[in-house]
């Protein structure tokens, strides 16, 4: 079958190494996406094992319809009810880039009508719409006149892992900091910091990326789960084998720390939460503060910006550039921040750099080697 993974703009070569490393086959780079060739299987085991990706969508049919009668048609010549009970509550998400469709809930509202109207066809009776939490995810995305029809495996975004009970403001999302990781080439062998912690993701998943655990192990709903060819069997199978590789005995220090008590505090809740709290440590302490590493570390940084920007910016990076030059000299340092234009405070020329888009906001991922 063919699968799409979801990812943020400048993930997808992450995503596709992953996706590799998982066996999947015939893979090709999107643009916020990865498609490839596999079974139920691999599925599964994207859901369960894929950190950067933000859903799994299973395409089911595509058509082109320039009007919203051909769509309404085409979407009630599917077989809705062999591919879901009517017993199941059903949601739309509507994705368009075309002038013939100017609003995505329009689109939305016609394919609901579609569904429903083949179930009540059937059976007299149709499904519930459920927009919070339903049991069966469709997506509809399409580009000028050409639609494609998709199943959502994961029901909800993968980034909702389920280790989070408390957060910071403005957070930073768990897919983007497992693609940072992983985008930064950390070997898992050197001890990885960030002294602007906040709510601890960054370490929370560089500590689930270094003890080989699954990314959504504590979660429980996934839209798969509602289809009718779901294989029980087969995904306790996966899910068990994937458990038993966990491994918690690094040899490596993975911390956080942040001058906010309350972000430490949040933190250690979220790493006891995540089950990594014997693989991290957090400190409640000002970068400014922190004593020279007396060995090389693998830094990553995610400076406030958004609804976390508050103070005198400039300073703030100038004290970044300080603390690395003083206190983690032969190190490499990665900050990411979409405030770009307060960079060069830092005072260190970046050795490469990478751009990411989160939906509307633009992030810089810099590298610093300091010597």
């Amino acid at each position: 079958m063919k699968i799409i993974a979801t990812t943020f703009t400048g993930l997808e070569p992450i995503l596709k190494n992953e996706i590799e490393k998982l066996g999947g086959r015939n893979i090709t780079v999107l643009t916020r996406a990865v498609s490839f060739f596999g079974d139920k299987e691999l599925l599964y085991k994207s859901n369960l094992l894929l950190r950067t990706a933000i859903r799994v969508l299973v395409p089911i049919t595509d058509f082109f319809a320039s009007d919203a009668d051909t769509l309404y048609e085409k979407m009630m010549e599917i077989e809705w009810p062999s591919l879901f009970d009517k017993e199941k509550t059903f949601a739309i998400e509507a994705v368009v880039h075309s002038n013939l469709y100017r609003h995505s809930a329009y689109v939305a509202q016609r394919t609901k009508d579609a569904i429903a109207d083949k179930f009540r066809e059937k059976f007299g009776f149709r499904p519930d719409v459920n927009k919070k939490q339903p049991n069966v995810s469709i997506n509809v995305h399409i580009q000028n006149d050409y639609v494609t029809v998709s199943l959502d495996s994961s029901g909800e975004p993968l980034y909702k892992r389920g280790y989070r009970v408390e957060q910071t403001i403005a957070p930073m999302n768990e897919v983007l900091a497992a693609g940072l990781i992983q985008l930064s080439g950390w070997d898992r062998k050197t001890d990885f910091v960030d002294f602007m912690c906040g709510s601890g993701t960054l370490p929370i998943e560089a500590a689930l990326l270094a003890s080989n655990t699954p990314s959504q192990f504590k979660r429980t709903y996934f839209g798969f789960k509602h289809w009718k060819n779901y294989d029980k069997g087969l995904w306790d199978k996966i899910k068990a084998e994937e458990i038993k590789k966990i491994n918690k005995k690094l040899r490596i220090r993975i911390w956080g720390s942040d001058k906010s008590s309350k972000a430490i505090d949040i933190a250690w809740k979220n790493a006891i939460s995540a089950k990594v709290e014997e693989m991290v440590d957090f400190r409640d302490i000002a970068m400014e503060k922190l004593r020279p590493a007396k060995r090389p570390k693998h830094i990553i940084i995610n400076p406030p910006y958004g609804r976390r920007l508050s103070g005198d910016m400039p300073a703030i990076y100038q004290s970044i550039g300080k603390v690395l030059k003083n206190n983690y000299r032969t190190s490499n340092a990665w900050v990411f921040t979409t405030e770009a234009k307060y960079l060069h405070y830092i005072g260190l020329k970046p050795s490469d750099s990478h751009t990411i888009k989160t939906g509307a906001l633009e992030g810089i991922f810099s590298h610093y080697k300091i010597f």
